[in-house]
């Protein structure tokens, strides 16, 4: 625990850190807060400086943006017997719902109870898999779980023996097996079992009788001990700030800290390394990485606030409120979670071959460390964003210019190398897909980053869940596309029965009636091809070059051009750009009439969810699966920006980070 008066003596440091770094003009590297600085006596690795070191053993080495302190919290008060926080919220005395009752209070239904949907549920509640309200929702089996088809299955696999294979997790529904209260989408774990929800873990300093009913997951002497940095999911709260998730929520009993994510973030209980985002699972809890060693932002996995405090800028909730640190695709930039020197953008090293390549510098005792920096211009896959402190050169810029810095599909802009005017091609090395021609850049059998063509089933090819199929859709009989419908002509009562989506006023699938090419017309919506010459006042099959368009599709070139102008087609279309053939298309894929990024299917290696058709990559695991959120990813398609997650916003028709 820091004193008050030295607490506030570093938050003053802290705040002139960042005031010199906001008044940088330079387009040299900036120091990141936290980061190592040989000249800085105030941020020395030194084990003998107690104030600010980077020694694993210095437990006064606090991250500056780290959660509040047990015990720190202005809402509470401190249990002078217990040395714990009691909330002043409406949590009862030990942090449990007592009266066990799931029936509805005011027209909900409390945790256990019968629901339908999650509007039915008490307070934040939500409606599970087994249509019951739990503090968490649990949408998919995990490993080991009976199956008839991978749509079942958190991992999207099914194995020959009908079991669920291993892939992406969330936490476990009423009758599973659980270690511990987090593994449970009801947030409690009796003799072995995830309970129904009637009841939730204990908080910390309340009674128990064994690990498994507190919230920690350790019951010491009789009582619930807190986790050792934050409080876990589960615990009674008044703000975000005291709990690991960062995320504060109403459970019917009170407010309580939210599970977050579908790995578990720093101060997290956990079982298995393969809980946490960060795969560091120490003495029952996910290592807090944060604030040391080469930076102090947040790594992947990490709750985050806003977009500052993460090492890849990019910050956004799922459908549950949780916000985290996001991987951006490919290459890890500076400070990011890493394994290996190749994991990272900076390994590439200087374009003039002057200064070192950067390397993953990992943790002391740890297989797991953060991407270094390098001096000059940087490597392909480097933020670069203006909109963020630190340098803005990349490699590959034409002299006086930043032209090689530009904005990848996510809003974040990064370095794009040498050749940032062309994309490139299958097979060769990239830094990130929005370097490929074919808008995925994924690991090869070598582990390597390469450009690579789709991964998956077309339509009309056998599948077992939306994730195997490039459309992300399988139906309902185990086929990749839309379920059958009714070909133009046929009779119809909506344009949902109908394959072209039109039922026209004569109750028969198709365009309405229209006039033909060549008979006179008074406008283009007379015309059965939608386009009525204004010189001859007829219809005409299509538009020759120079004419207003706004499709491809009404262009005799096929080719509608940025300009809004029917143009000669240019050597090969970009993604976006309208198609009818994939030769047309420089990723070599048109589908719905538009040039498409290729991705990869599910329980394929991935760098992001962009990387992916089912639009998920587990950042724990780092392969494709299903996703349990409700709201849009980023990449993920968006009409406003109420169907992105929280953090994104909907520009041009897709989910992107826009600070």
């Amino acid at each position: 625990m820091i004193s008050k008066p030295l607490h506030i003596l570093r938050l003053a440091l802290i705040l002139l850190i960042f005031g010199m770094l906001a008044g940088c003009g330079c387009d040299e590297d900036v120091t990141r807060p936290g980061e190592n600085n040989s000249n800085n006596s105030n941020n020395s690795n030194n084990s003998n400086n107690t104030n600010n070191s980077n020694n694993s053993n210095n437990t006064n080495n606090t991250d500056p943006d780290a959660l509040t302190d047990i015990g720190d919290n202005p809402d509470s008060s401190v249990d002078a017997t217990t040395g714990t926080d009691v909330p002043s919220g409406d949590a009862t005395p030990d942090g449990n719902n007592q009266n066990g009752d799931t029936g509805n209070n005011n027209g909900c239904a409390q945790g256990g109870g019968a629901c339908a949907d999650s509007t039915e549920c008490c307070g934040d509640l939500m409606c599970n898999a087994n249509g019951k309200c739990s503090v968490t929702l649990g949408v998919c089996d995990p490993q080991g779980e009976v199956c008839t088809s991978g749509s079942t299955c958190c991992s999207g696999r099914c194995g020959a023996d009908g079991m669920c294979l291993a892939g992406t997790g969330g936490c476990k529904v009423e009758g599973n097996d659980c270690a511990a209260a987090a593994d449970c989408c009801s947030l409690s774990c009796s003799d072995g079992k995830c309970g129904d929800g009637t009841t939730t873990c204990t908080s910390r300093g309340n009674d128990c009788t064994g690990d498994t009913d507190c919230c920690s997951n350790n019951c010491d002497a009789g009582k619930c001990v807190a986790g050792p940095t934050c409080h876990n999911a589960g615990e009674s709260c008044t703000t975000g700030a005291s709990c690991c998730s960062r995320t504060c929520k109403d459970f019917g009993d009170g407010l309580r800290c939210a599970s977050g994510g579908l790995c578990r973030t720093s101060g997290e209980v956990c079982t298995t390394s393969t809980d946490c985002c960060n795969t560091q699972c120490d003495d029952g809890y996910c290592a807090k990485l944060e604030g040391l060693g080469v930076v102090s932002c947040r790594m992947v996995g990490e709750a985050c606030s806003a977009a500052g405090d993460c090492c890849s800028y990019s910050c956004f909730a799922d459908s549950s409120g949780f916000k985290s640190c996001q991987f951006l695709g490919g290459c890890r930039p500076y400070g990011e979670l890493c394994k290996n020197d190749t994991d990272c953008c900076n390994n590439a090293g200087s374009c003039n071959g002057v200064h070192a390549a950067g390397t993953c510098s990992l943790f002391p005792g740890r297989d797991v460390g953060r991407c270094t920096t390098i001096n000059g211009p940087k490597a392909a896959g480097e933020v670069c964003d203006p909109r963020f402190g630190g340098t803005h050169d990349c490699c590959g810029s034409t002299p006086g210019t930043t032209d090689a810095c530009q904005a990848t599909v996510l809003g974040i802009e990064r370095c794009y190398g040498k050749g940032h005017d062309q994309c490139i091609g299958n097979g060769d090395t990239c830094a990130f897909s929005d370097q490929c021609c074919s808008g995925l850049c994924a690991p090869n059998a070598a582990g390597e980053l390469v450009c690579s063509t789709t991964m998956c089933t077309e339509n009309g090819g056998g599948c077992t869940n939306n994730g195997d199929c490039c459309g992300n859709m399988c139906n309902t009989e185990g086929i990749c596309g839309a379920n059958a419908c009714k070909p133009d002509g046929d009779d119809c009562t909506s344009g949902s029965q109908c394959c072209s989506n039109r039922c026209n006023s004569l109750r028969e699938c198709g365009s309405e009636p229209c006039v033909p090419t060549g008979s006179n017309c008074s406008s283009h919506a007379s015309c059965c091809n939608n386009y009525c010459d204004p010189g001859t006042n007829k219809c005409a099959n299509c538009k020759s070059n120079t004419q207003d368009c706004t499709t491809g599709s009404e262009c005799c070139s096929n080719y509608c051009n940025a300009s809004g102008k029917c143009d000669d087609l240019p050597q090969c279309l970009a993604i976006g750009g309208s198609c009818t053939n994939n030769g047309q298309c420089c990723s070599g894929i048109c589908k719905d009439s538009a040039c498409s990024r290729a991705c990869v299917a599910n329980g394929t290696s991935c760098t992001a969810s962009t990387d992916c058709c089912s639009g998920y990559c587990n950042p724990g695991t780092l392969t494709c699966g299903n996703e349990t959120s409700t709201c849009g990813g980023p990449g993920d398609s968006c009409s406003t920006t109420a169907d992105c997650c929280l953090g994104l916003n909907c520009q041009n028709g897709s989910c992107r980070f826009i600070p």
